[in-house]
């Protein structure tokens, strides 16, 4: 028996973690190579590009506005604009730029070479080391899985999908990339839920009185929220499993004991949770870095005493980032054959030479700079990654936010911050945000496990914020202790108005009000 998809580039992975700055300088040669007679090489002289210094003096950092016109001109269906061929699917990313969702067209080749291999490291190393992820594939609701959402539509015509709705197991006629959470009947919702709320319980409607082993959510503020509109929906609930139906429709066999059952257990916690509908959960897969490091603790406990997180690989709509090597005790391992990688110091400004993936410092945060298979070239990302040691000669990171023109400190300095605190107090903290307020002070939103019995003690909290040298320069503006649902309540308020589940995110910095 030759050895499987999975086990190849787990094995490939590991082999390259001594010799990543090689692996790099193959990646540039390839992406400059193919991007040769594109309508942005052919503009930027990659016939001439011989060194990074070249590529770097030809080609200048930019961002997703500044890299729209070539979408811009895709969309229109002009065809070798930033990668030759044509566009596999137009993705949605699944946060937004300017209140809406970016439109990223990828070649099939971006699948074959980039997402295709760091999916199935990353699944290699989970099951090695959590079996029963693949034990329970078909005991498992995921989701990020929804091939079925009404799409959105660009002014061509063509669908605008996120990843979640790309069925690659069947574009690419291949198992190994079938996701955990795609069998069952709360794996599919019928297409005519169109509310997005809706389908999410549909999905949790189907799977009441089922063997669910775990919970796919990928981002973590979905599994927070889940609780949340669990109870919301609880009589509606009882209601459809005693009648087997779901809006009006027969759905299953109708179960009034298991209604019952879980009414009595509602009545008597004062609210229905997740471990009370599935008691024998055993993980959660999702992000497990950023505000989710501090709150998921709190989570893990509404799904079950002995439930543990898998953490999700980092990746962004445009490019892998990191993954974690669990079986071999790996976390946030630098994607370092997914793209060509460089890093801002947050620290240094504007005026910088950007360092390779070999030249980050341990404990340093950085703004990644990504050159893709979908022909983004030098495309700031807007992510901050952390250094939290090595792999061999590739850095480890963690997330630690997003680049933020309204706050005056980055975003990993107030999620460390916060991070202290919580665990040097013991909050409990449920989630927090800061939303900038006028003259750069910084407002603090902040929500406890239990918001009657925990004193987030705001004069020592200020004092703290005070004493803390990067926070220089921002003062800290109103402490508002919130009630423990309140941002799960805004998820789903944010969800109800409109927003993709995906795209609701934790924020550490808030929009302004």
């Amino acid at each position: 028996m030759g050895i499987g998809l999975g086990q190849q580039h787990y094995a490939n992975f590991i082999g390259g973690l001594d010799t990543p700055e090689r692996t790099q300088d193959e990646v540039l040669s390839r992406l400059i190579a193919r991007g040769r007679d594109t309508a942005f090489g052919r503009e930027h002289g990659f016939d001439r590009i011989d060194s990074l210094a070249e590529f770097r003096r030809r080609v200048p950092l930019r961002n997703y506005e500044e890299l729209r016109p070539y979408v811009d001109r895709i969309v229109a269906g002009e065809a070798d604009v930033l990668f030759p061929g044509e566009v596999f699917r137009f993705i949605s990313s699944s946060g937004s730029t300017a209140g809406k969702a970016k439109v990223l067209p990828l070649p099939r080749v971006y699948f074959a070479e980039t997402f295709t291999p760091f999916y199935l490291t990353y699944m290699e190393g989970a099951v090695r080391a959590h079996p029963g992820l693949a034990a329970s594939r078909d005991r498992t609701v995921n989701f990020k899985w929804d091939p079925l959402r009404d799409t959105s539509v660009l002014s061509s015509g063509a669908p605008h999908v996120g990843l979640s709705q790309v069925n690659l197991a069947n574009e690419f006629d291949s198992q190994a990339l079938l996701e955990p959470g795609t069998q069952g009947p709360w794996a599919t919702v019928p297409a005519d839920i169109p509310a997005d709320l809706d389908r999410l319980y549909f999905r949790l409607r189907m799977a009441a009185g089922h063997d669910i082993r775990q919970f796919i959510g990928i981002n973590p503020a979905i599994l927070a929220a889940i609780p949340q509109l669990l109870d919301n929906n609880a009589e509606r609930l009882f209601a459809d499993l005693a009648a087997g139906r779901f809006g009006g429709r027969a759905v299953a066999a109708p179960d009034p004991a298991l209604a019952e059952r879980l009414s009595a257990r509602r009545a008597a916690r004062g609210r229905l949770l997740p471990a009370d509908v599935w008691p024998n959960v055993e993980r959660l897969l999702c992000w497990d870095e950023g505000i989710a490091g501090i709150y998921l603790h709190q989570v893990v406990a509404d799904y079950g005493a002995d439930v543990v997180v898998l953490p999700a690989p980092l990746a962004a709509s445009e490019v892998p980032l990191a993954m974690h090597l669990l079986a071999d005790g790996l976390r946030g391992v630098m994607a370092y054959n997914a793209a060509f990688f460089e890093f801002l110091d947050v620290q240094n400004g504007a005026a910088q030479t950007p360092l390779r993936l070999e030249q980050l410092r341990e404990g340093a945060s950085y703004a990644v700079v990504a050159t893709q298979a979908g022909g983004f070239c030098r495309y700031v990302l807007g992510d901050l990654l952390e250094v939290t040691g090595r792999a061999g000669n590739v850095p480890t990171v963690a997330y630690a936010g997003r680049i933020t023109q309204s706050a005056s400190v980055p975003e990993s300095a107030l999620l460390r911050f916060m991070r202290r605190y919580n665990d040097e107090h013991g909050l409990r903290l449920r989630n927090f945000t800061f939303v900038p307020a006028a003259q750069g002070v910084l407002d603090l939103l902040v929500a406890c496990n239990d918001a009657d019995g925990i004193d987030i003690g705001e004069h020592t909290l200020r004092q703290a914020y005070a004493a803390d040298a990067a926070m220089a320069g921002t003062s800290l503006g109103e402490v508002r202790q919130v009630p423990p649902a309140y941002f799960t309540q805004q998820w789903c308020d944010r969800v109800a108005a409109g927003l993709r589940p995906p795209q609701v995110k934790d924020r550490i910095v808030s929009p302004p009000r």
